[in-house]
């Protein structure tokens, strides 16, 4: 291959075209955008074009026998004489011929795709037609994408993607108008963004097998970095002369992929925006929410697409914060069942009631959910120590997560905390911290003792993205319901997060239109008498729960005498018209029991709690007997040895 360097223009004048092969059969040059092959019907009179330019420069007679559209860019090659014009024709449309090019295309395209709907031609006849398309990356609502021609139609590449739903940014022609007009108007869309990078095939007369490459041109390179999310890397190896062939070939996937819409934080104490891919903790003291482009999800990404994804909770990606997919730290987070309980719903009154099992879910837990975004997070920020105090699932979830990054982790936990609880921490690696006393208290020795030596506090909504964890409880169910939600969920309330992360979710489909109703549920919150500090605030009216000295249940994952978020639970109870209800303690083995027998379901003590919930709402009249009903069961009751051992001995087996 020849590649001949740009000659200097002299002032004033027009500057040569950039020749990438050259010999006395045929040349190949760089195209710019914008400049017409040759005269058309439509051409102005003084117009000028690239067959008459090039003859010019080179003092030659082209036989076209290749084209590119006005606006795109790239590789197009000319026979010098004759007889080679025939053969080069030949060669480019056999089937050894590679002709390649870069589009950046409108949304979340898969990895690899194949369009091969028939085209019409000039003439209006129907011909067939293959595309195959690789995804290089994936950013800010759109992917970059190596396109491959095994057919000639004209627009073949804008056409097929536009058949696809993922348009050519900057096609006037098939893609979409608003989609354009943002890009041209917020980034300086220079023009259509399509550019024919590689063009090989055997040379007509000597048979040497030619591999021309063209690297992405300026306009297109500089409008691409200035792009929100785009790597330096990746538009420094598109622009490099020599292009490297093998880092395009990308056999292992898209090296930038992003799943994404994240636009920033958001505080809960005063409104503050802080800026996303930052490392954060919390802002005056309150949780961090993270917010999305919903307008720019919507309009890109259908509902059908999630869909079509495996049933996990990464398949809900651009709802979620992490941007690479190469910092997921995974144990295969499936989708939990959602399993009919018709004894139960009858033994409690109601017309229909569902479990959703979260004992499932790695680690016997719903923790795992949210330890799967905060340990990828903190995998994608740098961080390699994370500390939290637990009462419960939640250290267990943690240290487990810690280990598959290769991180090292901290768990403070109250002395009493359930043995198997202790013992998964312990064989995950991490270091135990042993308190006697409460939950709020271990969290004031993580921060007092680990934060000041660099440690990141991952404790519940001390950092953002548990939540987003949690907030695929609420996704997920709204699949499983068919976009129609429960009348009701009862949910077992500690810190709150899962209660908060599920009103989050139904806020964001509903901005999205991917509900299939208006309604959303009410979000019952369910605590012991033992610890109920948001039930005793919810009664009295208060926006915040005080302090709850003293605070004992065997529920170990709804001991939390303080919350940190309890403003964002209650927030989210009253605007649903729902309530916070506490269950006897002394009441929790029996609806154990109880769940155990009738649906053979291995309810937790936690959960325990939102059966007697439904059974007061039921005797107080504030839950219909023909209501939908939906209780989250966060966690697998033989993890609790010491309680299951306690239910076994007082609650009297009962009859299926």
């Amino acid at each position: 291959m020849t590649d001949i360097a740009d000659q200097p223009a002299a002032a004033g004048a027009v500057p040569p075209l950039r020749l990438l092969h050259l010999d006395e059969h045929l040349v190949a040059v760089s195209k710019p955008a914008g400049l017409a092959v040759h005269r058309g019907p439509r051409s102005d009179d003084d117009e000028s074009f690239l067959l008459q330019r090039l003859g010019a420069q080179l003092g030659r007679y082209l036989y076209p026998v290749h084209r590119l559209d006005r606006a795109t860019s790239g590789i197009l090659t000319f026979a010098l004489e004759k007889r080679a014009a025939t053969a080069l024709q030949q060669s480019l449309a056999a089937p050894t011929a590679v002709k390649e090019y870069l589009a950046l295309a409108r949304g979340d395209t898969p990895d690899a795709f194949s369009c091969r709907r028939p085209l019409t031609n000039e003439a209006g006849e129907w011909k067939d037609a293959r595309t195959d398309f690789a995804t290089l990356a994936r950013f800010y609502r759109v992917s970059l994408l190596r396109a491959r021609l095994y057919t000639g139609r004209t627009h073949q590449i804008r056409r097929h993607l536009d058949h696809t739903a993922h348009q050519v940014i900057g096609d006037t022609t098939h893609g979409k108008g608003r989609i354009n007009q943002m890009f041209r108007r917020r980034h300086g869309l220079p023009r259509m963004f399509l550019h024919a990078f590689r063009l090989a095939f055997d040379h007509p007369v000597s048979g040497e097998r030619l591999d021309l490459w063209d690297p992405l041109p300026d306009d297109l390179a500089e409008f691409l970095a200035a792009l929100p999310e785009v790597p330096p890397d990746l538009v420094a190896r598109l622009r490099a002369r020599p292009l490297d062939g093998r880092w395009l070939a990308l056999s292992d996937g898209p090296r930038f992929v992003r799943h994404s819409y994240v636009t920033h934080l958001e505080s809960t104490a005063d409104g503050s925006r802080l800026p996303a891919g930052e490392l954060h903790q919390t802002h005056q003291g309150k949780p961090l929410l993270v917010r999305y482009d919903l307008d720019a999800l919507r309009a890109e990404v259908p509902r059908t697409a999630v869909l079509a994804r495996p049933a996990d909770l990464w398949r809900f990606s651009e709802l979620l914060p992490l941007r690479d997919p190469r910092n997921r730290v995974s144990l295969g987070e499936t989708e939990t069942p959602l399993l009919d309980c018709p004894r139960l719903a009858t033994a409690l009154g109601v017309a229909r009631l569902r479990i959703k099992d979260e004992s499932r879910l790695p680690g016997g837990s719903f923790k795992a959910r949210g330890m799967a975004l905060a340990v990828s997070m903190a995998n994608e920020l740098g961080v390699t120590r994370v500390a939290v105090p637990t009462a419960g699932n939640a250290g267990g979830a943690l240290a487990a997560y810690a280990a598959r990054a290769g991180m090292r982790c901290v768990v403070v936990m109250p002395t009493d905390t359930p043995i198997v609880n202790r013992l998964e921490v312990e064989l995950h690696g991490a270091e135990v911290v042993l308190h006697d006393g409460l939950i709020h208290e271990c969290g004031r020795i993580v921060r007092e003792r680990y934060l000041a030596d660099g440690w990141f506090d991952v404790s519940t909504l001390r950092e953002p993205y548990r939540i987003e964890g949690k907030k695929t409880m609420g996704l997920e169910l709204a699949v499983q319901t068919g976009f129609r939600l429960p009348d009701a969920i009862f949910y077992p309330t500690g810190g709150g997060t899962g209660l908060i992360g599920m009103w989050k979710a139904f806020a964001e489909l509903g901005a999205l239109g991917w509900l299939d109703a208006e309604r959303r549920p009410r979000m019952f919150a369910c605590q012991s008498t033992g610890c109920d500090p948001l039930v005793r605030a919810f009664d009295q009216g208060l926006d915040a729960a005080p302090d709850l000295p003293g605070a004992h249940t065997a529920a170990s994952g709804i001991r939390v005498p303080k919350a940190l978020g309890d403003f964002l639970v209650l927030r989210a109870v009253r605007e649903s018209g729902g309530a916070a209800l506490a269950t006897a303690e002394s009441e929790l083995p029996r609806w154990l029991a109880l769940a155990m027998a009738r649906e053979g379901i291995a309810l937790c003590p936690e959960s325990a709690a939102c059966l007697g919930a439904i059974e007061r709402c039921r005797a107080q009249g504030t839950l219909r007997a023909d209501a939908d009903v939906v209780v989250f069961n966060t966690g697998a009751a033989q993890k609790y040895v010491e309680f299951l051992e306690l239910a076994a001995r007082r609650a009297s087996r009962p009859q299926p």
